[in-house]
């Protein structure tokens, strides 16, 4: 009867052995699809941010764009800022005397750009041959999120008439020195 009584002794002790190395295993397993599973979910949420900033920032860059086609389409074409030579409204022109003689706050209102930082210029002459440069707006712009656009356009002074547009056109580009009517480039620069 000892005979069976230690017999079966270390049997059930390598039964006991084999289920802990089982055990072992399978945790093994579940912390590995475990670890697996919260590196998946962390990349598809880094994605998804990363997306979203990119929609957000294309969202902005859109909306500057927008913005400063606007400001440009109503200052080239307003009563307020262009050549008047009493026969007809001339497109496309400024008349920078009259655009010196408001401030920055109300150029910046008549074109919805308030709460925007704001560079208006004109360079009077052609690029490389130029007149003169006038600041309109000169905000500083402290971010990268900056629209631009360059527009050419028809320059005058209040103290041009409408002989004086006629003998433009008879001679070129320049007349009388640049001073009354000249051809120009307008640069309207937005930040956000």
């Amino acid at each position: 009867m000892n005979n069976k009584k230690h017999q079966n002794k270390p049997s059930f002790k390598i039964k006991r052995q084999s289920s802990y190395i089982k055990g072992q295993i399978f945790a093994t397993d579940v912390l590995i699809a475990i670890s697996l599973a919260i590196l998946g979910i962390g990349l598809i949420a880094s994605t998804a941010e990363f997306n979203l900033y990119n929609k957000k920032q294309n969202r902005l860059g859109d909306e500057l764009i927008q913005t400063t086609e606007t400001a440009a389409a109503i200052i080239t074409n307003s009563t307020w800022s262009d050549c008047n030579f009493g026969i007809t409204e001339t497109p496309f022109s400024i008349n920078w005397k009259k655009l010196q003689k408001m401030s920055s706050e109300q150029i910046k209102q008549k074109l919805s750009l308030q709460g925007y930082p704001v560079n208006i210029s004109l360079l009077i002459g052609e690029k490389g041959n130029s007149i003169a440069t006038k600041s309109i707006i000169n905000d500083t712009i402290n971010t990268d999120n900056i629209s631009s656009i360059d527009l050419n356009v028809f320059v005058c002074s209040d103290a041009a008439k409408d002989g004086d547009l006629t003998d433009c056109m008879n001679r070129g580009v320049t007349c009388k020195n640049g001073v009354v009517i000249n051809s120009g480039t307008l640069t309207i620069q937005v930040g956000k």
